[in-house]
């Protein structure tokens, strides 16, 4: 199902979340690897869309269309959201 976010974009709605766990860390779980690999990439590279480009040998164009997924399921927007979900990834690999 898609809610209207803040912004007039419309987001995904989830499951509920595991017990403490982030929505930021739930929402990624639903991410393809593909999404998490390059949102890894860019929040290493402190959300610089072109080093991210450079990083994952590709174009920055390419990296902004791989981050949209991600941004659609995150519950706020990705730009707003920036230490939750640099924090996220984290807490999957420690979640298994």
């Amino acid at each position: 199902m898609l809610i209207g976010g803040p912004t007039g974009k419309r987001h995904r709605r989830l499951p509920p979340q595991p017990p403490g766990a982030s929505p930021s860390a739930c929402s990624l779980l639903h991410a393809d690897t593909e999404t998490r690999q390059t949102l890894d990439t860019y929040l290493r590279e402190q959300c610089s869309t072109t080093r991210t480009a450079e990083r994952l040998f590709t174009h920055r164009n390419t990296v902004l269309r791989r981050l949209t997924p991600a941004d659609d399921l995150l519950p706020r927007p990705l730009a707003d959201n920036v230490t939750a979900v640099a924090a996220a990834p984290e807490v999957i690999r420690w979640r298994g």
